[in-house]
């Protein structure tokens, strides 16, 4: 008889350890799951004693993910995430991202819109009335630990401010234009003597060194191709070093004629850390 009640008691616990590994799994299920606010009490109709129309819905706090570690014991199934971290987690995950520039706004004149001054000269940066925009796309094509390939492509133009219309090759005002300045292949840990370094192939020119405010640019280098190396660490600075290649053309003093030259440049710059002194 005692040993069956041993046996009974022992079953005993070991069923209601069982239940409060349950009862925990369920208890931060419901801590993580997506709380709802209710409508606010002028949104109600009631009709009957019943809510009529559709339901409002609220944003979550948060979602769910199902993990993909095998569950061990005591450990949920599901964890919580915030919406900003899942977004954040998804545009990782397509490894597609866009940033750029681009101005635009009002202004008026006496005999049509207004014209941009001083084009060209130093600090003319807000005396322009145009809508340029730089806008550049990157799509990550392959990712494995350190190792990283993207394809990036840089557009550069212009939207016409004197008419609602601007379409491109219809530039009849010399304003809607578009062009690729950038079209490249950009990696990163392949080098071993340089993994932290970008190596990158195609038309890309080199980063510009200039004052924003002023819009002077000290150090301009355009390419039409190349290949090179960015950020590469040596010492108390970095170095980006580009062979690159464009051709431009030459015209004579009456600027009647003019012949294609082809050009290479071997572009090298240092950019010193910020807290060397």
């Amino acid at each position: 008889m005692e040993q069956r009640l041993e046996l009974l008691e022992k079953a005993l616990k070991d069923t209601q350890k069982e239940l409060k590994k349950y009862q925990d799994q369920e208890r931060k299920r419901d801590q993580i799951w997506a709380s709802w606010s209710p409508p606010a009490e002028g949104q109600k109709r009631k009709t009957g004693g019943a809510t009529a129309g559709p339901k409002t819905a609220v944003k979550p706090d948060a979602v769910l993910v199902k993990n993909q570690q095998p569950v061990t014991d005591g450990a949920p199934a599901y964890s919580a995430m915030t919406l900003k971290d899942f977004s954040k987690f998804v545009k990782d995950e397509i490894g597609f991202s866009y940033n750029g520039y681009f101005r635009s706004g009002w202004g008026t004149a006496s005999h049509g819109s207004p014209k941009s001054w001083a084009i060209g000269s130093l600090g003319r940066l807000g005396n322009e009335y145009s809508g340029w925009f730089d806008l550049q796309l990157k799509q990550r094509v392959f990712q494995e630990g350190d190792k990283r390939v993207d394809a990036i492509v840089m557009l550069d133009g212009n939207v016409g401010q004197q008419y609602s219309t601007g379409w491109f090759g219809d530039n009849a005002g010399g304003e809607n234009y578009i062009q690729f300045s950038d079209m490249y292949v950009n990696t990163k840990g392949f080098l071993p003597f340089a993994p932290e370094a970008d190596f990158w192939v195609g038309k890309h020119g080199a980063p510009k060194i200039e004052i924003q405010m002023l819009d002077w640019k000290t150090q301009r280098t355009d390419a039409a191709a190349g290949v090179g190396l960015e950020n590469w660490q040596v010492g108390a600075g970095k170095f980006d070093i580009a062979l690159i290649r464009e051709d431009v053309d030459d015209y004579d003093r009456s600027l009647s004629n003019k012949q294609q030259i082809n050009t290479n440049t071997l572009d090298v710059s240092l950019q010193r850390d910020s807290a060397v002194g």
